[in-house]
């Protein structure tokens, strides 16, 4: 699947969390299965964690929301479903 897709869908679910204030486990874990329909997950995730103001990740949605913090607590919060559910490789 094309990295474009699968960073719109995770900026997309992460900027809806932002707006309803709050997160679970459940949302890691989804956010661990859209990273994982790539071929290197943990790539894609260091790529949109450590340079959210490249042009290819950007730190708001298309429509002007913001997400990326929603994806840097989950990142730091132990137990919060994102790295305990994501593949390391294909």
């Amino acid at each position: 699947m094309q990295r474009d897709y699968i960073i719109g869908a995770i900026k997309t679910l992460c900027a809806d969390l932002a707006e309803e204030g709050e997160w679970t486990p459940d949302d890691g874990f989804a956010v661990a299965e859209l990273l994982n329909l790539d071929a290197e997950p943990m790539g894609l995730f260091m790529l949109m964690d450590d340079t959210p103001g490249d042009w290819r990740v950007g730190y708001r949605t298309d429509d002007g929301r913001e997400w990326f913090h929603i994806l840097r607590q989950m990142r730091n919060t132990p137990g919060s479903g994102l790295f305990e559910n994501m593949r390391r490789k294909s």
